[in-house]
């Protein structure tokens, strides 16, 4: 069997959905025909492409569908298919039955062992952590005698996988929570409204499960790798494993384990509070009388992913130097609090030379905006953001909230802080006067305006893609409940 090679191929090739639709279909037009010529399938991250029009090869054989196969995680064996493994041929029609996936679904060895949870996103409301709630369902003769067991974990990675030598690691595997699944314990538990439809759809062979995330927790954030880094990115990462074993202290097998990555986060508080976050600082001069005067003044505390940010800057000048321009700057913050190591980076910027030069004597005054967002950060090494940046959602990480009456200090994994940069450039000599205003960059909370509002335009953008995946799934008759798929760990250690 010819081995999959991924290097010699277009990268767009391996990467179709990064296309706009129409491209996307082209695109896959390749692949069939690539494929349809003897060799492997190509191999892609996450997702498998079913393309539902007629597709012809050189030959003049049509094939109704085709697809490519989806690569296995070195930890987790996804769907072993029933005609083959990694890198060999899969016929087309078996894969059209393959493809009608669960969604927040994830299975270990074929049809045996399924886990389902209700989300990937759990809020840290401070007082309070979501549970994780969820449903494993197992085959009947699986088991035999052996138990199902499950934990969650967070990886905390604070060095370059490339720089580990010598035994040295740079990252932190914490078990944060770990239970007995199945055969259920006699302690019976609550069920969620999530967990009662699971049970009800799926029968005795369905077992729920919850966990419970520590108070001290940190919040997941992902720092961006450079061009150069080949291993895993550092940040905080929470995965759910569930594994058959024999006993508690058995590790299991990589095809009876099912590792789903998921995420914690934090939002806004429902009220934003009414003060203004505001600086004022001054500069004198030597052998120069009198003072340069800047004063910024932001118009809230707390700002949503994707809202305008607006700095009304108010300089007066009372010396008898000029100032050239004006620079204005949104600052994030990173803290790693495993090294005790800290870095700023800009993530928006503004230079302007309006109302310059400010000649003695003379004031100016001006609103800037900026607007922050991760898709202007592409590839920048160091931006923390609260996902991968290939992810469809994925922001810049949101700043770190700790709970009434504790220390800021206290925090543990990535700290995270944004402030508003304001430089005033006085010349040569008088170098520069420079000042920051802290504020938050969070997420809306759930049920408020603003929730529905970022909600809404989420929807708007991704209207092309949900548009060409009904037009791919659109003769699938499987009245099963449907649920979203679910982003998989992306997982580069040997097996």
């Amino acid at each position: 069997t010819a081995r999959t090679s991924t290097k010699s191929c277009d990268p767009l090739l391996i990467q179709p959905w990064r296309l706009p639709p129409n491209d996307q279909r082209e695109r896959m037009r390749q692949i069939a025909s690539w494929t349809a010529r003897g060799h492997s399938p190509v191999r892609i991250d996450m997702v498998a492409f079913l393309l539902s029009t007629p597709l012809q090869e050189d030959g003049g054989r049509g094939w109704s569908a085709t697809t490519v196969c989806v690569s296995h995680t070195k930890r987790v064996k996804r769907h072993d298919m029933e005609e083959g493994r990694r890198g060999k041929k899969v016929d087309p029609p078996r894969v059209c039955e393959w493809l009608k996936m669960s969604r927040y679904s994830l299975c270990g060895k074929p049809g045996k062992v399924t886990v389902y949870l209700g989300k990937r996103d759990f809020i840290d409301h401070l007082d309070s952590i979501d549970p994780i709630d969820g449903v494993i369902v197992i085959d009947n003769d699986y088991l035999k005698g052996r138990k199902v067991f499950g934990q969650v974990t967070t990886t905390y990675r604070y060095g370059r996988e490339e720089d580990e030598v010598m035994g040295v690691k740079f990252s932190k595997e914490i078990v944060l929570a770990k239970e007995q699944i199945a055969p259920s314990q006699e302690n019976k538990q609550e069920l969620t409204p999530v967990q009662e439809r699971l049970m009800k759809k799926f029968g005795p062979n369905a077992y729920p499960f919850t966990f419970h995330f520590p108070s001290a927790a940190p919040s997941s954030v992902t720092l961006q790798p450079g061009e150069e880094d080949t291993g895993k990115p550092l940040g905080v990462e929470y995965c759910v494993k569930t594994f058959v074993a024999e006993n508690r202290e058995d590790r299991g097998h990589k095809r009876s384990t099912v590792t789903l990555a998921i995420k914690k986060l934090q939002f806004a508080p429902p009220s934003r509070g009414r003060r203004l976050p505001s600086s004022l600082v001054s500069k004198g001069f030597t052998f120069s009388q009198g003072k340069i005067n800047l004063e910024v003044t932001l118009d809230k505390e707390i700002y949503y992913h994707g809202e305008k940010i607006a700095a009304n800057v108010i300089v007066t000048n009372n010396s008898r130097k000029t100032a050239k321009n004006i620079k204005v700057y949104v600052v994030q913050h990173c803290e790693v609090t495993m090294v005790n190591a800290q870095y700023s980076r800009h993530v928006a910027s503004l230079e302007t030379r309006e109302g310059c030069p400010i000649t003695p004597g003379a004031s100016f005054t001006k609103v800037f905006y900026l607007v922050p967002l991760a898709s202007s950060n592409k590839d920048r090494y160091g931006i923390a953001l609260d996902g991968y940046l290939k992810d469809d959602d994925v922001n810049l990480a949101s700043s770190t909230l700790v709970a009434e009456g504790k220390c800021p200090a206290d925090a543990m994994g990535i700290v995270i802080s944004y402030s508003m940069r304001v430089k005033l450039n006085c010349g040569t000599l008088g170098g520069e006067l420079v000042t920051d205003v802290p504020f938050k960059l969070m997420h809306p909370a759930p049920g408020t305006v603003e929730r529905e509002r970022a909600q809404a335009l989420k929807k708007t953008k991704s209207i092309e893609r949900s548009r060409y995946e009904n037009s791919c799934y659109a003769t699938d008759d499987d009245d099963n409940i449907v649920f979203e798929d679910f982003a998989r760990l992306r997982l580069n250690e040997p097996e």
